[in-house]
């Protein structure tokens, strides 16, 4: 069998799948007055997340 290199195995993905809670944010939730959570998250991986989108990579969170 030949060995590939990572990039050769890397070339079939196109799809990245996340969770939210503990992935994409710091953990904290707000409470809002009627009810809804608010979570924080970081605008880098927002930004991380639509270069990969843009880049032709499918996203499920």
């Amino acid at each position: 069998m030949e060995d590939k290199s990572y990039k050769e195995y890397l070339k079939h993905i196109n799809t990245f799948i996340f969770d939210v809670d503990g992935v994409l944010t710091d953990g904290t939730v707000t409470i809002m007055t009627n009810g809804d959570m608010l979570r924080r998250m970081n605008i880098k991986d927002g930004y991380a997340l639509k270069t990969a989108v843009d880049a032709g990579f499918n996203i499920c969170i």
